[in-house]
């Protein structure tokens, strides 16, 4: 989470909570998710019940695709599997 800008760098928070600074040529600039939970189950639709695409594992960043709605929200892995995870597994929001 990006608290601060100043010039080249840029103050953030971590999934831990801690602050620190970092350059901002090392921010792509695109959101990310980071799994928090122990493995966060990707869903094929946002409701329980619903089929297990895959699971993706404690710190794996995900790819907001669309905004959060009612505890979900749509994700893409980097090797490109889409689906739906529940909010409380991951951080970032």
């Amino acid at each position: 989470e990006i608290f601060l800008r100043e010039g080249a760098w840029a103050k953030v928070r971590d999934d831990t909570g801690a602050l620190g600074w970092v350059e901002t040529s090392a921010l792509n600039g695109r959101p990310g998710l980071l799994v928090i939970a122990e493995a966060a189950t990707i869903f094929d639709r946002p409701a329980d019940g619903a089929s297990a695409r895959y699971r993706a594992q404690r710190n794996t960043l995900l790819e907001p695709l669309a905004p959060p709605e009612a505890g979900w929200i749509k994700v893409r892995h980097a090797k490109g599997g889409e689906g739906y995870a529940r909010i409380r597994d991951l951080w970032g929001l």
